[in-house]
């Protein structure tokens, strides 16, 4: 999320963590297996992930809580300003990136679920956190005159037009092809992945691939970094067999339902993530460039 939209000063009503309420159920022990998770197998992951702020603002229904790292006691409590299902991140304390995150009853999600999502925001922060990313992303030149950052939630993609929603939908059809198939299917199926996307792209202006892309880098990455951890969570017995089960049929799933228009930009993360695990199935050295190449991802 852009720094210019939430920089957020939280000093009003803080109490110390003595007079606060307890944490919610669930987040203690999701926020030790996001911790497990990143710390035991992290940076091979991603380099570098565990210099990344791993600071969090819990919000519950009448309060939230500051814990200033993974594994650290709650700093400090103060009245709720966020919505208890918020799951996002962005420079919410100290101008430093924040995940700011419900606990895992307010998105009805089981606590492996929960913690994977943590990752996903995780990743976040170590994004917004180089100091390249945000001249980078001014040199992308879409705000358009919005000095807020509402324009990366915003931007006036053409989710409605028919000829783009079908281009957008053919694409994710054939992503999902590859990735439900028992075995890896031959070349030419392969090749309509290619073929969806370049008719996608010659139906879009340059700053609306331009801002396709960045999407697709920015928010699906994260995505499929969910689906990664639990793999590797899995292989290393913190994360359960179903819940990694649960992580590829989703990102199948959301792909064959695919709906620009009733989720806007939304449809970034599946479409994000199936890039990302196509290049993943193709052994391409895709994340070794991901920071070098920012805001764009290769094509599978």
């Amino acid at each position: 999320m852009p720094r210019q939209l939430l920089s957020v000063v939280l000093a009003v009503g803080v109490t110390t963590a003595a007079e606060g309420q307890r944490l919610p159920a669930g987040v203690d022990s999701g926020i030790t297996l996001a911790a497990r998770l990143v710390q035991g197998s992290g940076d091979q992951l991603w380099p570098g992930w565990s210099s990344a702020p791993t600071q969090l603002l819990v919000i519950g229904d009448s309060v939230q809580w500051f814990v200033p790292s993974f594994g650290a006691k709650v700093k400090w409590t103060q009245p709720r300003t966020f919505p208890p299902a918020i799951q996002a991140t962005f420079p919410a304390v100290g101008g430093v990136p924040t995940i700011v995150i419900g606990p895992p009853a307010a998105s009805d999600q089981p606590m492996e679920r929960w913690a994977l999502r943590v990752l996903h925001e995780h990743l976040h922060q170590l994004q917004f956190s180089r100091p390249d990313y945000y001249p980078r992303l001014a040199a992308l030149d879409l705000a358009r005159g919005d000095s807020t950052g509402m324009w990366a939630l915003n931007y006036k993609f053409p989710y409605d037009s028919a000829p783009v929603a079908a281009a957008l939908k053919r694409w994710a059809s054939a992503m999902a092809a590859i990735l439900a198939a028992e075995d890896r299917p031959d070349v030419r199926v392969w090749g309509r992945v290619r073929e969806a996307r370049a008719a996608l792209d010659s139906l879009l202006a340059p700053d609306d691939r331009k801002y396709l892309d960045f999407q697709l880098w920015q928010e699906g990455v994260p995505r499929w970094t969910e689906l990664a951890m639990a793999r590797i969570g899995a292989a290393r017995g913190l994360v359960s067999s179903g819940e990694l089960r649960w992580q590829e049929e989703r990102l199948v799933r959301d792909l064959r339902q695919l709906d620009p228009a009733g989720d806007r930009r939304v449809i970034v993360y599946a479409l994000g993530a199936g890039v990302a695990e196509l290049l993943t199935i193709e052994r391409r050295p895709w994340r070794r460039a991901y920071f070098k190449r920012m805001f764009e991802l290769d094509s599978p």
